[in-house]
């Protein structure tokens, strides 16, 4: 895996689909680090309820909390640190997901929604900011295995009675049947494609958003 080169990491609590704290993070954040090279938009919401299951305070509070975080969130991130992006020649990065683009029956409507909105805002953040030397490029993940994956499967194999390595190979099967790999993937692989659209490497890609996701999107 790549290395960053990161000595320390500060960290800031903030509710990014506030607008307040959206503002403190990044002026405390600059203030601290002295600058922006690359802002990564990581954070999520929507769901877990399905559009018609939910009822009109719930989907409504489902609905706002995904635009917030998903929409709002990054095209303000982009709004405070578009200066410090353009002074050094930076790179935003959105992480998008491969729901934006091919749905799931489990799929909240407000996720996939608003993860669609944020590949669209990619475009334009890229077309806006360009010209300023500034690139802004999308990570689509497909299925990952995450540490939330991994507690919800530890817990649904003692419900089962499985070994925990019998419920992983299970779960890790199910979940990538759909992709053309035929697996779920790694965290590292995720961390490895945003180091490279972030990198000098990738220098001419912008405005797009990158299917990271084992063959799973079959759009083409």
């Amino acid at each position: 895996m790549r290395e960053a080169g990161a000595q320390q990491v500060l960290a800031i609590r903030a509710d990014i689909g506030i607008r307040e704290d959206l503002d403190r993070f990044a002026e405390k954040a600059q203030a601290q680090l002295g600058g922006c090279d690359v802002l990564i938009h990581n954070a999520a919401s929507g769901g877990p309820g399905q559009l018609f299951e939910m009822s009109d305070d719930e989907f409504e509070s489902d609905f706002a909390s995904a635009f917030a975080v998903n929409v709002m969130a990054p095209a303000r991130l982009a709004r405070r640190a578009a200066d410090a992006l353009e002074a050094s020649g930076g790179v935003m990065v959105n992480i998008s997901s491969a729901w934006s683009r091919q749905i799931m029956d489990i799929t909240p409507a407000s996720y996939g929604a608003t993860k669609a909105g944020l590949n669209h805002l990619t475009v334009t953040l890229a077309r806006d900011l360009g010209p300023r030397g500034v690139r802004v490029v999308g990570v689509a993940p497909g299925p990952i295995w995450t540490e939330t994956w991994e507690r919800n499967m530890l817990k649904e194999a003692q419900e089962r009675g499985e070994t925990a390595d019998a419920a992983r190979a299970r779960v890790s099967s199910e979940a990538g049947a759909d992709t053309s790999l035929g697996r779920t993937g790694r965290m590292d692989e995720i961390v490895n494609a945003i180091l490279w659209v972030s990198s000098p490497e990738a220098s001419y890609l912008n405005g797009t958003t990158i299917n990271v996701d084992g063959g799973y999107v079959r759009a083409p």
